[in-house]
């Protein structure tokens, strides 16, 4: 071949590779499917209805690694005793409310007051992708008990509170997307309630009238270096901190 072919031969090559690169880039960029991750905040918080049902409230991160929008269509909490000795029947949680918290001025002390509130019933949530050029969703959701023991005829279900006793439980969120999005992951964590917290909770954190005074708060425990490695529960565990009112 002549310099001349050989010449040729290399633009096309080069030619070849660039189409196959701007391909690449543009299904990168534009026409790969929303890829759905959920994570959730450094707080979880429960509480107890009017019915001693369950409602756990965090806040929680959705991430798109597609580049198209994804849509998240339900999200439920499964809580289950870590302990396999344990009698406790699991519990099946799904989203109700949205929450939202605001800030206020106590015009006598000068103090900052911070509440919270349902700010209205769930909807599905859109999670743009890159080509939005914004792939997230944060939103604070509580998430109401379902299947509670029946009462007698036209009386409403009652639940049975967390045992007044230290325990471990796991819980697994699972989240549903809409039709144009890969099977999204789910994530799990543990809970560790103490003694005194598990004791307290249900005289304390009790809904009466659909009002509320405190709810336990758990944090995430801290991880340091390498000693999060081969953790069983990537999301860790949260451990019972405090019972906050106001918010």
């Amino acid at each position: 071949m002549s310099v001349s072919d050989w010449s040729t031969l290399a633009v096309a090559v080069l030619t070849f590779f660039a189409v196959l690169v701007a391909v690449f880039t543009f299904y990168r960029s534009l026409g790969s499917k929303a890829n759905l991750e959920m994570s959730v905040g450094d707080e979880l918080i429960l509480h107890y209805g009017g019915d001693s049902g369950l409602i756990l409230t965090t806040t929680f991160v959705f991430i798109n690694k597609g580049s198209t929008p994804g849509i998240v269509t339900q999200l439920t909490a499964h809580l289950s005793a870590v302990d396999a000795d344990s009698q406790e029947p699991p519990r099946y949680l799904a989203w109700r409310f949205f929450e939202e918290s605001t800030t206020s001025s106590d015009p006598a002390t000068g103090r900052t007051i911070r509440s919270t509130r349902s700010a209205g019933p769930v909807y599905a949530l859109i999670v743009p992708g890159r080509a939005a050029g914004s792939s997230g969703n944060v939103s604070t959701i509580r998430l109401y008990q379902e299947h509670g023991l029946p009462a007698g005829p036209g009386g409403r279900a009652t639940f049975e509170p967390l045992p007044a006793r230290g325990a471990d439980y796991l819980v697994n969120f699972s989240m549903q997307a809409g039709p144009n999005s890969r099977k999204p992951r789910d994530y799990a964590c543990q809970l560790r309630i103490s003694d005194g917290h598990a004791e307290k909770m249900q005289a304390v954190c009790t809904e009466v009238g659909g009002v509320w005074k405190r709810r336990l708060i758990f944090r995430r425990k801290p991880v340091f270096g390498t000693a999060g490695q081969g953790a069983e529960n990537a999301g860790g565990t949260f451990e019972s901190r405090e019972f906050r009112g106001g918010y």
